[in-house]
């Protein structure tokens, strides 16, 4: 695989880095128990999520923490797999942050956990400004030029946290992991030269597999896919409904498409497959689907692995506003768990309890609406089943209390259920309710129109 080095070059000095690059291999390879002795108590540890979490690393780290009296504080995000330090046992010894929760949502009930409210592009200058002492990251195997892949999970954490202010930078090598192809200033490598100690020990991580599509998804997809365009370059969220756009453009015939997107699905592996997307039209790095992360099953490993018609980026560049709308035509789809009247958007709380995270979702928001021809879809089933099997609706007169805005009224483009979809852009409150009203679950409407006259939004 070739890489344009011209803008790529180590910024960390590590231990041993005089050395010819394959001679530091040798002497700054330790087993993962030594690279768990290197913490302190007390210490600051940055861990990467999903993929590139370092498992090895981890399972030594829980080993000194049965054994001796060590107790640490750990950033990390996205935890997938069956980790040790999400584990009961550990809610005294760890205290554990995190932007964005998937399986360290489970402790928040013993209360050694933080949330970090940020926008995910800006994950890796939150963890820069929580100062770790240490970052352990699981790379791929070095290329014949010493640079390690940080290979397909490059969501949070990135360069900004790769540098001198780091006392100990330890990778984790795992053969499982691609080397992924990436060029330029915002580059996903990292060279043998900036590491101090490395580990070798491989592991799987587990498949994200999308569910089957269900009705309502095929539903909400259709009217969803009356928005796009040939030429559109896409940023399409994870889910069921996701891969039911994507496999409507599939069979819509779509050409010319391109792809500018923080996650790389399934969903739209196939378009690419298929030859709907060239990115000939795109304006950053045309002719190259960008993205920060591969998400799915290992197919997308394997494709990760064997091809150059990508650019894997650094999350902080793709996620970032300035840069995709300079793409002209961006067609931003993303889903939420509940929006009010007003518009205002929740995809990330359950009330006051955190259940995801901001994400992308404000920044490629931003972005397809700063974007010429922009557009941006929120999407959402109308209505759930609580835990006693009541129906509920997802649009609501006004937000639970406690419950986090993710995207303000003021930004909210189209808005999309299985009953329709509808425009808010520009749109008055009155307006606004009207609409919202309309596209919300039959059963709900009078009680929502209620609601909105109690309110004053209209009399």
């Amino acid at each position: 695989m070739k890489i344009d080095y011209t803008n790529i070059k180590p910024q960390r000095k590590g231990r041993l880095s005089d050395l010819p690059w394959r001679e530091q291999i040798k002497q700054k390879t330790v087993s993962c128990d030594d690279a768990a002795k290197i913490v302190n108590k007390g210490d600051r540890i940055y861990v990467p999520g999903a993929a590139n979490f370092p498992q090895g690393f981890e399972k030594a780290l829980a080993k000194r923490l049965r054994a001796e009296d060590l107790a640490a504080e750990i950033y990390t995000v996205f935890v997938i797999h069956a980790s040790e330090i999400i584990k009961p046992e550990f809610k005294d010894k760890i205290f554990l942050y995190s932007h964005f929760l998937a399986g360290e949502r489970s402790m928040q009930k013993q209360g050694n956990i933080s949330f970090v409210p940020t926008q995910l592009g800006q994950g890796g200058k939150s963890v820069k400004a929580w100062k770790p002492r240490i970052a352990v990251l699981a790379c791929s195997p070095p290329n014949e030029d010493g640079w390690l892949s940080r290979s397909i999970w490059c969501h949070h954490y990135d360069r900004n946290i790769i540098d001198n202010d780091l006392d100990v930078l330890i990778v984790e090598i795992n053969k499982n992991l691609p080397f992924c192809y990436t060029e330029g200033e915002h580059h996903t490598l990292l060279h043998v030269s900036e590491v101090d100690h490395l580990i070798e020990y491989d592991s799987w991580w587990p498949e994200i597999k999308t569910p089957p599509a269900n009705e309502t998804d095929v539903k909400i997809g259709n009217l969803v896919s009356e928005l796009v365009k040939n030429g559109d370059c896409l940023q399409i969220g994870l889910g069921g409904l996701a891969d039911t756009v994507s496999k409507n453009m599939l069979s819509g015939g779509f050409k010319d498409l391109g792809i500018h997107t923080e996650l790389l699905t399934n969903g739209l592996l196939d378009l690419i497959k298929a030859g709907c997307v060239n990115n000939a039209k795109k304006r950053v790095y045309p002719g190259k689907t960008v993205i920060s992360a591969f998400v799915g099953d290992y197919g997308l490993r394997d494709y990760a692995e064997k091809n150059t018609d990508y650019l894997l980026l650094n999350v902080d560049f793709v996620n970032d506003p300035r840069v995709i709308c300079q793409n002209d035509n961006v067609l931003s789809v993303n889903n939420c768990m509940e929006i009010d009247l007003m518009g205002q958007i929740n995809a990330e709380s359950i009330g006051t309890v955190q259940y995801s995270a901001t994400g992308g979702q404000m920044e490629f928001v931003t972005g397809s609406q700063w974007s010429k021809g922009g557009r941006s879809v929120i999407a959402l089933n109308s209505s759930y089943k609580d835990k006693s099997g009541a129906l509920k609706s997802k649009i609501t007169p006004t937000l639970p209390v406690g419950s986090v805005v993710t995207t303000p009224r003021t930004f909210v483009n189209y808005v999309v259920t299985e009953y329709g979809m509808v425009d808010l852009k520009y749109k008055s409150i009155k307006d606004r309710v009207k609409l919202l009203i309309s596209i919300a679950h039959p059963e709900f409407r009078d009680e929502l129109s209620r609601q909105a006259k109690k309110l004053g939004y209209y009399s």
